[in-house]
């Protein structure tokens, strides 16, 4: 008996411990720094961004204080309605220029504008409302359908139903509960595609003029990777995208291929360019991925 007691006793103690980490965490969280500083912010124009223009002007930034920059002088114009992806070896700080852009960190240096406008004069909300992503990790929170996709009920149902359709994800709607069926906290109720496609569905709802795509097909199949490059083309067709690569193939038929090296802009030019350029960082690129391919 006292053998049973004891290991009940040392049991009960661990699992205080690993639940006294939810108490510990929330601790951390209440104690966040804002991401707003105090100043005084101006809302942008109502029809901000019109043209989708991104001019990145020797941007430098690191993620904490005391760590060395990840990029470096980082300089580049995205031309309104342009298709680019973004490639570049582990650590090139691809990524990073999302970073930038939805000012997860504040930069050390330089500035990033959109049609004109310095993002860093704008408030948080306003910037990243106008601004739409598709991540690789996908987002979800414990609730119905149609509130994952349009929190705000700013769409009306028929809206979502044929955005669903277009993005080959309607077939959730034959759930008996329709867009109010209920998704688990992450969506672990859904395969990682379907979270990838409803990800795009969200992006469509939001029109943007700037598209982020942060590898997002990576957790898809090539046939639905390709249907996802139609489905973005036909109805996002003049919106400014960026797309950080995970396959090559996803971005070979940008407008123009942004070579990341070392936290700099090693090339910016046609994909077909840089491919038939000897020596460049965007050849090597190709040819280790046929590499690896075989």
């Amino acid at each position: 008996m006292l053998t049973g007691q004891v290991n009940d006793t040392l049991k009960s103690f661990m699992m205080l411990e690993t639940q006294m980490i939810s108490v510990e965490r929330l601790f951390e969280y209440a104690d966040l720094r804002s991401e707003e500083v105090d100043t005084p912010r101006a809302d942008p124009p109502p029809n901000w961004p019109s043209h989708g223009e991104v001019v990145f002007t020797d941007v430098v930034m690191g993620y904490r204080v005391g760590l060395p920059d990840v990029l470096k002088g980082a300089s580049f114009t995205l031309c309104g309605g342009e298709k680019i992806g973004v490639c570049g070896r582990t650590g090139s700080g691809k990524s990073t220029l999302l970073s930038c852009l939805f000012r997860l960190v504040e930069l050390r240096g330089g500035s990033v504008s959109i049609d004109g406008l310095d993002i860093s004069t704008l408030p948080l909300f306003r910037l990243r409302s106008r601004l739409a992503i598709i991540p690789q990790d996908p987002i979800f929170f414990s609730g119905s359908l149609r509130y994952n996709l349009d929190p705000q009920d700013e769409c009306d149902p028929a809206t979502l139903r044929a955005l669903m359709e277009a993005c080959s994800i309607a077939s959730l709607l034959e759930h008996a509960n329709g867009l109010a069926m209920p998704l688990d906290s992450g969506g672990s109720n859904l395969s990682a595609g379907q979270r990838q496609l409803l990800c795009m569905v969200r992006a469509l709802l939001k029109k943007a003029r700037v598209l982020v795509l942060d590898e997002a097909t990576a957790n898809l199949d090539m046939e639905t990777d390709e249907l996802v490059q139609r489905t973005l083309a036909s109805q996002l067709g003049g919106a400014t995208t960026m797309t950080i690569a995970h396959r090559l193939d996803t971005i070979m038929g940008s407008d123009r291929v942004l070579v990341m090296d070392a936290g700099k802009v090693a090339e910016f030019a046609a994909p077909l360019e840089l491919k038939a350029r000897k020596g460049s960082h965007f050849a090597r690129l190709c040819e280790a991925a046929e590499r690896e391919g075989h």
